[in-house]
């Protein structure tokens, strides 16, 4: 378990020390991505439940793993508007608007050529994913340029 929390440190978070704003940070964003997955689980029918085929039910389920995303990214925001240090601060700012950058500019781009270039066209919620990709491309990138 402790190689795992170092992995994600090293990708996912610039400098996150034994504070107790990271501990919380990590804490909520676990939580929060544990029930971002079994809600996918859920839906998807992989725990043996079939979600609503019509009426509110069905979308309550459908954006039940909205829910935890939205808890992550306050999280995520929270952990940096409490960042005592400034330095740090912008570094994390940085790196979410690389990250944020791309993925607008990939999600434009593809909704363009999936509108007249009749290309294929994911889903939204990849874009999450998208983001997060570049989030954990970003960081190194950043922290190198500031060593």
């Amino acid at each position: 378990m402790t190689s795992i929390l170092n992995i994600m440190n090293s990708l996912f978070v610039i400098s996150c020390s034994s504070s107790p704003i990271c501990r919380r940070y990590r804490r909520i964003a676990m939580a929060a991505w544990g029930i971002y997955c079994l809600a996918v689980f859920a839906i998807s029918g992989w725990l043996g439940w079939e979600p609503p085929t019509s009426g509110a039910g069905l979308y309550l389920a459908a954006i039940s793993p909205a829910l935890p995303v939205g808890v992550a990214l306050y999280a995520l925001g929270r952990s940096i508007a409490e960042e005592p240090d400034e330095f740090l601060r912008m570094i994390h700012v940085k790196v979410m608007l690389i990250s944020t950058g791309l993925t607008f500019f990939i999600c434009t781009a593809w909704g363009f050529l999936a509108q007249y270039a009749h290309v294929w066209a994911p889903p939204l919620y990849f874009a999450l994913i998208m983001w997060f990709g570049f989030f954990a491309l970003a960081t190194p990138v950043v922290n190198w340029r500031y060593r």
